[in-house]
């Protein structure tokens, strides 16, 4: 009896071998070739499930955001948390979670290239970017109502946490062969955020 194979398992299972691929070579010096490889299948049996590289890499980005997404909405509805437990669970999530920094190096390779695009897949990354903005601000309007933070503009230090965020992210990118600790970094953080309470 021929095997089944389930065509959304097959798609993620070719994706996340392709990441390697990405991560390994970048963007521009992976080919198709490559990833049929990596992978152990003929090209032909990958243009079954992708038309070209460019469709594995945004999906393969795609399932990175959507693990984030998912992880950081079971912290924001995570009731014995307090809103600060929460903003210091989402930047750990987003700095520990891709701890050999490749995932984050090609999302910001990604940005790059869809900045200039100016396509569909460029505008997603945005509201993602948007998204992550907009959870800073609504747990920050929450521990204000709260009392749990000291008086600030919520818009303002959502905006800097926010930019905590993406600094690091190019620091990680910046400095790709000279590891940091990422403990070390996260409790500076938190030192920051800890010093908002009340």
């Amino acid at each position: 009896m021929p095997k089944i194979i389930d065509y959304d398992d097959k798609k993620r299972e070719i994706a996340e071998s392709a990441m390697q691929v990405f991560s390994e070579k970048g963007y521009y010096n992976t080919n198709f070739a490559n990833i049929a490889s990596k992978c152990n299948m003929g090209r032909t049996t990958i243009y079954q499930y992708f038309k070209n590289k460019d469709e594995i890499f945004f999906y393969s980005i795609e399932q990175v955001i959507h693990t984030l997404e998912k992880d950081l909405h079971e912290i924001i509805n995570n009731p014995s948390l307090s809103a600060i437990d929460k903003i210091k669970l989402i930047i750990g999530k987003i700095v520990t979670q891709y701890e050999n920094h490749s995932k984050i190096i090609l999302l910001i390779e990604l940005w790059l290239i869809s900045k200039y695009a100016k396509n569909a897949f460029s505008e997603k990354l945005s509201e993602h970017a948007l998204k992550l903005k907009n959870i800073f601000l609504h747990l920050l309007g929450e521990a204000s109502t709260s009392n749990e933070i000291k008086p600030v503009n919520v818009e303002y230090m959502a905006q800097t946490l926010y930019s905590l965020v993406q600094s690091f992210i190019l620091h990680l990118t910046i400095n790709k062969n000279s590891p940091i600790d990422s403990e070390e970094h996260l409790k500076s953080i938190h030192l920051l955020i800890d010093g908002l309470r009340t």
